[in-house]
């Protein structure tokens, strides 16, 4: 193809981030690392326009931009960030150890340690394989002189291919979550788990949570004031989901995230009918259908069980992998359960950062002296509500039910804890905004902003237009379900009691 006028440097363009290119005889494969939704593989094609960034993939990105020359040329493959999320071109196999893998595309993803080959035939796909999950941050592929391949790590190593036996470590994990030991033939948490409360949660679709951490013995939680905490190695995270239905109060979905070799990993289990034990999904993820019962209202609930990837879209790098444990989201007063060595549920009403304080670093290694001293020196004098002072310092989220607290304070919250994982520096979502509980005003680029994407139908659209929730983008996103809706995963339901808050927030904003 010829583009009349065309700059002679320029052959092809679209790319957004190709990331490992690589021929294969007179055939050019093309990594393209995505933003928001999709990793691309493109064969390269002379005078081709791949559509960035009025597309990511086939997917529309910015639709209202202009085209310009050559009609678009779809991906030969493309992988959603449920799978992939930063993918790393690769090399085609013209070894001799693999003979089923000769002529195959092998390629993988840097987040996610994923290793898939292709086949391609005249430019069509011809078949995909999942061939390796790997914990590797995967940076490129090499080939030596007899055509066997290398992987190359950011951490420096390069590792070959060997044969999967047919008994792997994976067969060890617990397939059932009674075999795990998280809890008893009576459906008791066992007494290690801590059991924690969070200030401003994640919308899960009306579903009710019971959350845990399990730390190896011995071990204890770095703090920090403001920023992510730093969990030891082995450290699990434990959610249990459970929805009210016509025949009573049902578990619904067991949620694991570990913490395996400096890497975080999700596991979903589903519970049975008799509420007796869970089962391990697959890695693919699962949907389910449930009758929900909430306010005397009866309604189907669908029910998505995550893919092992897709756990890490928003369990961000961004947001340290661990959203809801942090100060801002536990420091607070209420109730905090605790299980007795003999399994009975004892409760205390005690400032959750306090009751949990036996898990942490000493305060003193992590806090200014400037901080400390003044409170030791009331401790000292025999206060016992010296550490309860000392907590007043640190950040707290407001909760979005708690009418006491400001409409900004609580949109604010709701905000940080459902959106701020992407929506940050870094975090992956494709706005500009900024939504993190500390990020001032200036700085979110969100009050009376034009939006750089769609406008979803709204005349004069801003993504807050201050005083008019039926202006705003954010508003419409939150309220709606399917495309364009927010957050974009694991959501069938609007949060109407969410958007309430927002709405009254938007209400109360001036120019």
């Amino acid at each position: 193809m010829t583009i009349k006028n065309a700059r002679p440097e320029l052959w092809a363009f679209g790319l957004r981030n190709p990331w490992r290119m690589s021929f294969d005889g007179a055939d050019l494969y093309i990594g393209d690392v995505g933003q928001d939704l999709w990793e691309m593989v493109y064969l390269g094609k002379r005078g081709a326009n791949y559509g960035w960034s009025i597309r990511e993939g086939t997917a529309a990105f910015h639709p209202l931009r202009a085209k310009g020359p050559a009609d678009f040329v779809d991906p030969l493959i493309q992988h959603p960030h449920s799978e992939s999320r930063s993918l790393t071109g690769g090399l085609v196999y013209r070894g001799k150890r693999f003979p089923d893998l000769v002529g195959t595309y092998v390629y993988g993803d840097y987040s996610t340690g994923k290793i898939w080959g292709l086949s391609q035939k005249d430019g069509k796909l011809t078949s995909r394989r999942d061939l390796a999950s790997t914990r590797l941050q995967i940076i490129g592929f090499g080939a030596d002189r007899d055509g066997e391949l290398y992987v190359l790590d950011h951490g420096g190593q390069l590792h070959t291919f060997e044969r999967a036996s047919k008994t792997t470590a994976s067969a060890s994990f617990p397939r059932k979550l009674s075999a795990s030991g998280l809890y008893d033939a009576m459906q008791r948490p066992h007494p290690a788990l801590i059991p924690y409360v969070v200030n401003s949660p994640f919308w899960s679709d009306g579903s009710d949570k019971e959350r845990f951490i399990l730390l190896p013995e011995g071990e204890r939680i770095g703090f920090n004031e403001k920023g992510h905490w730093k969990f030891p190695e082995n450290t699990l995270l434990v959610k249990t989901f459970s929805i009210d239905t016509p025949t009573g109060r049902r578990k619904i979905e067991t949620r694991l995230m570990s913490l395996q070799q400096g890497e975080w990993a999700g596991y979903s289990y589903v519970w049975n009918d008799d509420q007796t034990d869970a089962v391990l999904i697959e890695a693919a993820g699962r949907d389910m259908t449930y009758r929900q019962v909430e306010g005397g209202k009866e309604r189907e609930l669908k029910w998505h069980y995550p893919s092992r990837v897709e756990c890490m879209v928003c369990h961000t790098r961004a947001a340290n992998y661990v959203l809801g444990i942090n100060t801002a989201q536990l420091n607070r007063d209420g109730q905090l359960g605790r299980l007795s060595a003999r399994g009975v549920l004892k409760l205390s009403t005690a400032d959750h950062l306090a009751t949990l304080r036996e898990w942490f670093e000493p305060l003193s290694k992590v806090l200014p002296k400037a901080v400390t001293e003044p409170f030791t020196k009331i401790r000292a004098k025999g206060e016992t509500s010296a550490l309860a002072r000392l907590e007043e310092h640190y950040p707290r989220l407001a909760d979005p039910t708690d009418v006491k607290a400001s409409a900004e304070a609580r949109a604010r919250s709701y905000l940080h804890s459902n959106c701020a994982f992407c929506h940050v520096w870094a975090g992956g979502g494709n706005a500009a905004i900024d939504l993190h509980i500390d990020t001032p005003r200036e700085k979110w680029k969100l009050i009376d902003v034009p939006p750089i994407h769609e406008k979803f139908g709204i005349a004069d659209a801003k993504l807050i237009a201050p005083g008019e929730p039926d202006r705003s983008v954010l508003y419409a996103r939150l309220a709606q379900r399917g495309r364009g809706q927010m957050p974009p995963l694991s959501s069938h339901r609007v949060d109407e009691a969410g958007l309430k808050v927002i709405e009254e927030w938007i209400r109360s904003v001036k120019p």
